[in-house]
């Protein structure tokens, strides 16, 4: 049963620059847990002396090498996605200087479907930020602790409050600044920084593992990818598309053939399908999701060799005592997107309870092949 909260109208008008009326907005939780912020020493956002930058936008012209353009899907939770970069000329990027992202900038994604979410950039490289991305500075507040603070259960309730916009949400700045910090000890920021430090540093050289496997792939299986580019127009005849049952120019792209001859000049081959079997999830509808419960794997939930439930929708147990059997994944299984952010790859290596959407594949192995290399 939902939770009823009745507020007077002086309240609803107190600290409430956009007046908003909805009942989101002041669902009790929320006050909950501002109040209980509120029992310690706290300040808002804005004594801080913080500074919230809305980047300015242009129209984008993607190029193959130049600097990397931050994109709200790049940004999750206390780390950089950097699965599919975009760069944009070095013309564009003086025009966007006032995007620039700095090292330990506290980056919010403003708008869209992962609204909210929340890092500290730690990266070496150059960074123009989309205004898609809400970038935050303050010379008197530790920016590691912020990051962790709004990726705290607490911090992103408090953000989620502030959403306005049904289909595409929104978060707005002025709203960011009137949110309750509690004040820490000194020792105790220096820990989350030191805790966040490690953390990221061994994110990064997993990564590095991770890419350094996939050149020694390559380099073994013969793929070559400066000799495997798009090419503006080339032509096949009207059998391989029957064939095929396509018709679309990009299928028949002559990089996915030598790619092919790469392959089966070097290698031994099979067809995926005689190494595994696969099911594809389900789709329980929205009307099906729960605050709290059993977790909804959903494509926006999976990168490569990594699962973010940060964002996760949750089904009911009795759901999911349902589904469970055919659509809840099993360790050493494989799961692989095909909808939407399509390919993205994750091994099941520790127990998930959960359900897997339509838009995922679960794949399990039928032959004896190592399933991080597959």
């Amino acid at each position: 049963m939902a939770d009823i909260n009745v507020v007077n109208f002086d309240f609803v008008k107190k600290d409430n620059d956009s007046f908003r009326i909805d009942a989101e907005y002041f669902r009790k939780e929320y006050f909950d847990i501002e109040n209980g912020i509120k029992k310690r020493d706290y300040n808002y956002l804005k004594d801080f002396e913080v500074r919230i930058k809305h980047p300015s936008e242009i129209k984008r012209e993607y190029v193959e090498k130049g600097t990397f353009f931050l994109r709200a899907q790049n940004v999750k939770p206390m780390r950089i996605n950097q699965d599919k970069p975009v760069f944009i000329s070095d013309s564009d990027t003086k025009k966007l200087q006032k995007n620039l992202i700095l090292k330990k900038d506290v980056l919010i994604t403003r708008t869209g479907a992962n609204f909210g979410e929340t890092t500290i950039f730690l990266e070496d490289f150059k960074a123009i930020a989309s205004s898609h991305t809400l970038i935050i500075k303050s010379e008197k507040l530790n920016p590691y602790f912020i990051a962790i603070f709004f990726n705290t259960k607490a911090g992103r309730k408090l953000i989620d409050k502030g959403m306005y916009g049904g289909s595409q949400p929104e978060i707005a700045p002025q709203y960011l600044l009137k949110i309750p910090i509690p004040i820490l000890k000194n020792n105790l920021i220096e820990k989350i920084e030191n805790n966040v430090k490690i953390a990221t540093k061994s994110y990064s050289e997993s990564i590095l593992l991770i890419n350094n496997s996939q050149k020694l792939l390559n380099s073994e299986i013969g793929l070559n990818f400066d000799k495997i580019q798009d090419e503006l127009f080339f032509s096949k005849n009207f059998f391989d598309a029957f064939k095929s049952n396509r018709l679309d120019a990009e299928y028949f792209q002559p990089k996915y053939y030598r790619m092919f001859d790469m392959i089966n000049s070097k290698c031994k081959v099979k067809k995926l399908k005689e190494l595994v079997s696969m099911k594809k999830g389900f789709e329980v509808g929205g009307e099906e999701y729960v605050e709290q419960g059993i977790p909804f794997i959903r494509v926006s939930n999976i990168s490569n060799f990594e699962f973010d439930f940060s964002n996760a929708q949750f089904i009911s147990k009795k759901l999911f005592d349902l589904l469970k059997d055919s659509f809840c994944p099993k360790i050493g299984e494989i799961l692989l997107t095909k909808d939407a952010s399509i390919g993205l790859v994750n091994v099941i290596v520790e127990q998930i309870d959960g359900i897997i959407s339509s838009g995922v594949l679960r794949i399990k192995l039928k032959e004896n092949i190592d399933k991080f290399y597959l």
